[in-house]
Order: C-alpha cells, then structure tokens, then sequence
C-alpha cells in the first residue's frame, strides 16, 4: 500500500483564488447596490445619530466626513465604469444647459432679495475660509452624486423609472433631519418644513437623478456647485421669507429638468431623424404654478384665506353661500365697523364690531350680526380674533354648502338604520 505524497500549499495561489472569487462576487451589480445604499445608511446614522459632540466637531466636519465620502468615491472607480442613456454628441450641450440653469436660480434669489432685502453671509470669506468650506460641501457633493449615478445607472433596469424615483426618495430622505422633523409641534411648522425643506429637497433630487440618468454624476455636481457655491462665496445673501424659498426651491429645479428634458429631447430626434412632437413644457409650468398657489390659497398660507359663510346673521351685507376672504389682521388696525372672524366654543363666528372695550388693561371686542337684534352675550377677546374680512363673493361658496348638506344628510341617514 503505497502512500500519496503530501502537496505543499501554496499561499500566493490560495491569495489570488481568494482575490479573483471576490473581485466576481463584486462585479455583480445587486451587490454594487447594496454597498452603495449601505454606505449611504451609514454616514446619514452617524451624522444624525452619534453624539453631538462628535457631529459639531471640526475633525469630525472637515476631516472624517470628507474621508468618508472620499472612500465612497474610490470604491465606485474601483466598479466597472457605466454608461449613460443620454447620447455622447449632446453632452456639451448638456452641461451648457445645466449652467445656464444653475445660473437661473441664482437670478431668482437674486431677484428675491431686491425685492425682501439682503443680509450679511454668516459664513467665513476669508481664503482659508472659502477653502475650507468648499471641501466641506464639494467633497460629499462629489460623493454622493457618483452614488447616485452607479445606482441609477448600474446593470440594464426593466423598470427604469420605478428605480429612479425609488433612489430619488432615498436620497432626499437621507439629506434631511430626523431631530428637525420630530421638532415640528403645530400646523404651521409642518407646513414651513414641508414648503421651505422637503418639496425643494425633493425637486433638487428630481432633477439630480435626470442629469445622472442623461450625463453621469458631473451634470448635478456642476448644477448644485453652482447653486450652494453662492451661498459659501457670496458676503451678502437675500433675506427670503419661507413662502419664496419654497416658490424658488421648488419650482426652479423641477422647470429645469422640464426644459432640459424638452430640448434634450428635441435635439436628440434631430440627430436620430425623428420629428415626433413634445408637449411643450410652458403649459405644465403654467399649469403648475396655478396649482399650488390654489392649494396655498385654500390652506391660509397666504395672509388671505377664503372661507364660506354658513349662516345668515351678516344678511344682508353677507349671506349663506357667500364667500369671503380674511386677512390675519393685527388687532391694533381693528376699529368699530369692521367685520371680524373670532373663535367660541370652537365655532367660528362673522360678526361686526360694534365697540371697542377697555377692561382692566385689556382690550375686548363688542360684537353683533348685521341681522341680529341684540348684541353678542360676551365681548370677544384679543386671542380669539381669527382676522378681518376684507372682500365677499357672492354665491361662490354654494358647492361647499351643498357637498356639506349632503354629507350631513347621508350621517343623519347612518344613525336612523
């Protein structure tokens, strides 16, 4: 019986055979995937989640995050490179376009300001400080819109918009606060977080996953550069209420991507030989801008809200079905003869006032229906005064009443069966 000989293990064999099984198991693109979105879970958990003095720290802000996005960057060099959808002869045209667009919404601000008023930058100007404050906000930027790109255009995608919307979500919700949303108390911050923060958050990441989607993660590098660069650059910055930020956050992204995808579009048929006909995109914005406003409008917003009276108490100056429009005025401009919308037993009540009473320092309305014949029972406090009604429509409020009617009606036929 002979006995085999014992064969030497070679290491360096065993090392490239390790080597090659995980560079394969790299090369799929599910697992690409899953090392990018994991990368991006981590630094959003520890920006949002270690303690705060580890996140506000200047090692922590200017050294470790730069590092870590900076190592996100070279493991997607390290990915085998990816193409594009958009065509390679428009690319100039493209970041033509994404500057020109860029520049666009800084004119608004720009506009913004002359209208609301400038404010001195809080940021450092001096040249250490502009250096400085440009890696903070280039490196990450960098970083995560090479992100973007791979994930968007990693591996051939059968549902191409499913999967740029779902990324577009992750990236907006992973740039946001969790602390500042747990923040919000009442109505009204919701509504400010909403309009000032998310919806151009959201837009910004729209665009984004269009320009990756067409020309790779350079296009929203140069259009967020541009865009964030005049903050950091600039020594004054426009005073810009939270409706105006909102109004240019939002709208001036999302018009972007709708023009470059309409001349992108027309330009590519013409190399393609193709003359089917866009939608021109000036009736969308249009369209749009109508839009929201009316919802705004209808929210309170705007300083004027409209609202339906029920009742007909204010006849005739104001019937039932009549529409009328409330400014939130300041009680100091109330005077005797203005009709006033105030709150009681959280009901809301359109009366005029009558007299203006003083009571132990504290001023007090005496109120009282147009078609009453006696006053209100109590005077109406300063706290309780909602706004002035400053317009009525007639009759405009009558699909209101009706669709309330009819819901009350349907309650009433509940409770009978």
């Amino acid at each position: 019986m002979s006995i085999g000989k014992i064969v030497p293990v070679n290491e360096t064999i065993i090392k490239k055979n390790w080597t090659r099984v995980l560079f394969k198991f790299i090369q799929k693109s599910k697992v690409r995937d899953a090392i990018l979105i994991t990368s991006i879970l981590a630094i959003f958990v520890m920006d949002n989640y270690l303690p705060s003095y580890i996140t506000y720290n200047f090692l922590y802000i200017y050294l470790c995050k730069p590092i870590m996005w900076m190592t996100v960057a070279f493991i997607i060099l390290y990915f085998p490179r990816l193409k594009t959808s958009g065509k390679i002869r428009l690319q100039e045209l493209l970041k033509m376009m994404t500057a020109l667009f860029a520049g666009v919404y800084i004119l608004a601000i720009i506009l913004g300001g002359t209208i609301q008023g400038f404010g001195r930058s809080p940021y450092n100007h001096s040249f250490i400080g502009i250096v400085t404050n440009m890696v903070f906000v280039f490196i990450p930027l960098t970083g995560r819109e090479m992100v973007r790109s791979y994930l968007v255009n990693n591996g051939k995608r059968k549902h191409t918009i499913v999967t740029i919307s779902l990324i577009t979500l992750l990236m907006t919700l992973t740039n946001l606060s969790p602390d500042t949303v747990i923040s919000l108390k009442t109505k009204l911050d919701i509504i400010k977080y909403i309009g000032e923060v998310f919806l151009p958050e959201l837009s910004l990441n729209i665009l984004a996953s269009y320009l990756v989607y067409i020309g790779g993660a350079t296009l929203p590098i140069m259009y967020i550069g541009i865009k964030e660069g005049i903050y950091w650059l600039s020594p004054i910055l426009p005073n810009l209420t939270w409706i105006i930020n909102t109004l240019i956050g939002t709208f001036c992204p999302f018009f972007s991507m709708m023009f470059l995808q309409y001349i992108y579009n027309k330009k590519a048929r013409v190399i393609a030989n193709s003359y089917t006909k866009d939608e021109n995109p000036f009736g969308w914005i249009i369209t749009s801008i109508i839009s929201v406003s009316i919802v705004w409008f209808c929210v309170g917003v705007f300083p004027v809200r409209p609202l339906v009276i029920a009742t007909g108490s204010m006849e005739p100056v104001i019937y039932a079905g009549d529409m009328v429009l409330v400014n939130k005025t300041e009680v100091d401009e109330l005077k005797v003869g203005d009709i006033i919308q105030y709150e009681k037993d959280n009901i809301y009540i359109f009366h005029r006032i009558i007299d203006i009473v003083k009571e132990e320092n504290e001023v007090k309305f005496q109120t009282m229906g147009d078609n009453n014949s006696v006053p209100d029972p109590e005077l109406v406090k300063v706290e309780n005064i909602k706004g002035k009604v400053v317009y009525t429509i007639p009759k405009a409020g009558w699909p209101t009443l009706l669709l309330k009617s009819r819901n009350n009606r349907v309650d009433r036929a509940k409770v009978q069966y």
